[in-house]
């Protein structure tokens, strides 16, 4: 199984924004991941973004 694309999410709740990862293989499976960048990791939606587009 090797992954064949991302997608990055965004939502605004108001108070807080919520991030989700999307990771799709190539064999159809999916996963989807929350994560924060409003408390501690900043720079995790531009760094998947260099490590998955080289």
């Amino acid at each position: 199984m090797k992954l064949e694309s991302y997608e990055t999410l965004h939502c605004d709740a108001g108070w807080r924004k919520f991030s989700f990862l999307r990771l799709i293989a190539d064999n159809g499976t999916t996963g989807i991941s929350e994560y924060n960048e409003s408390y501690g990791s900043p720079r995790l939606t531009a760094s998947s973004r260099l490590y998955w587009t080289g």
